[in-house]
């Protein structure tokens, strides 16, 4: 019954924030202009695919860059991607794009995996960092930060170029969304 509740908890925090929706839109926006495609598809790591629900990785973004190689990958072994640590992984230069959603909050060292993602771009190439804020306590207990516009800023203060995108209200968005350029 407990785990009834939960999911209907979670699904209705889903339906009123409508983070997911946001999210994926703005990540249509950049995917459709963001990516050099000049010399082929572009090569993207996705941080965190997430767990299969009823067959499906409903919680990839994967879909969103069809015209690219998409690496999925989670920390978790048992959601049936590649295992890739964001904060001691050591890709030098090797992709277009790494799109990390709602993982930093679960992260005892962000700034970590922010680093790690930069040093993995190739120059020119971008992380999409999303994030919640006005949000509910989810997946504990690994759920340890929430980030503003000014934090996610620090955090990326070693790219070239950072434009944050808020889901409401600036001084209570639901949701953030940082695309930093190397």
């Amino acid at each position: 019954m407990k785990d009834l509740i939960d999911r209907a908890a979670k699904a209705g925090v889903h339906v009123v924030l409508g983070n997911r929706k946001w999210v994926e839109a703005r990540l249509g926006d950049y995917a459709a202009t963001g990516i050099d495609r000049s010399s082929g598809p572009g090569n993207v790591l996705e941080i965190g695919s997430g767990k299969p629900e009823n067959g499906e990785y409903v919680y990839s973004m994967r879909h969103v860059f069809p015209h690219d190689e998409v690496r999925m990958s989670d920390i978790v072994t048992d959601f049936g991607h590649e295992v890739i640590d964001v904060t001691t992984m050591t890709f030098d230069a090797e992709f277009d794009a790494i799109v990390c959603l709602s993982v930093l909050e679960h992260l005892p060292d962000p700034a970590a995996a922010v680093a790690a993602m930069h040093r993995a771009l190739k120059p020119g190439g971008s992380a999409l960092i999303g994030v919640p804020f006005a949000y509910p306590l989810h997946d504990e207990p690994a759920d340890y930060w929430r980030f503003t516009e000014h934090g996610l800023r620090l955090l990326t203060t070693n790219y070239d170029h950072v434009e944050v995108h808020r889901r409401g209200p600036r001084k209570l968005p639901s949701g953030l969304l940082a695309v930093a350029r190397r």
